[in-house]
């Protein structure tokens, strides 16, 4: 299956490690330039959720929206990527920037009120400073982020690809993951790159399946080809 699908074929023996796949939307209308916040039960927030098992996390992410919003939404880009590992299971979290993919959709109101979701309205960042409830500030500095970097150049939605599984199980959010880092190794004068050959393959970029969850640049800078460098360095994710 996973030459099928392009990626690097794990060792015999790789261990799965727990994961749990979060989406945060921030939704933004296009005439206003408010944001869609979600007044629930346990204080005021916007669309998130985790990702049900065999969900894609745009899948989930558009379905979170839905769910507590009332809306499709239109995934722009990615505001930022945070992955957190743990012996005990990993957290990765997509925080996309949407819209509204019809203009004319109305956001959920208290006439559809659960036992979780009350309703969800427009608002700038700063009105959720009036002594309401809030569940987390961290929506509020990622609304001021996007509106302050408008016009910068962002990282598409599509980025971070996933694919949808089958069947989806809407009961379960806890996936069983194995981590796996591919490296671009450049020359010094960035005229070749590094390759693996084997048997199987011909040439392949460099993958390294971790054998415990951990962070991702730090996983890479621990590559024997990386260590060996007298200049080997980082310079960003692909």
């Amino acid at each position: 299956e996973f030459s099928a699908l392009g990626l690097p074929v794990p060792p015999e023996g790789t261990v799965a490690h727990n994961l749990v796949l979060i989406g945060l939307v921030a939704i933004q209308d296009k005439e206003s330039k408010k944001w869609c916040a979600t007044h629930e039960t346990r204080g005021w927030y916007m669309p998130a959720g985790r990702v049900d098992y065999g969900e894609g996390i745009e899948t989930g992410s558009k379905r979170e929206a839905l769910e507590e919003a009332g809306v499709h939404v239109d995934l722009e880009f990615i505001v930022r990527l945070d992955f957190s590992p743990s012996s005990r299971g990993c957290r990765f979290r997509a925080i996309y920037k949407a819209s509204l993919a019809d203009d004319s959709q109305k956001l959920r109101d208290k006439s559809t009120a659960d036992n979780e979701i009350i309703e969800a309205c427009w608002v700038e960042p700063r009105e959720l400073e009036d002594g309401r409830k809030v569940r987390s500030l961290e929506m509020m500095e990622i609304f001021d982020f996007v509106a302050r970097t408008e016009g910068s150049l962002r990282v598409p939605a599509d980025f971070v690809h996933s694919i949808d599984g089958n069947p989806i199980d809407h009961e379960k959010v806890v996936t069983p993951t194995l981590f796996s880092v591919t490296l671009m190794i450049f020359s010094a004068d960035h005229n070749n790159i590094a390759v693996r050959s084997s048997e199987s393959f011909d040439y392949a970029l460099i993958s390294d399946f971790m054998s415990k969850p951990q962070q991702f640049v730090a996983f890479a800078k621990e590559h024997e080809i990386l260590t060996t460098c007298k200049r080997g360095k980082i310079l960003g994710l692909t």
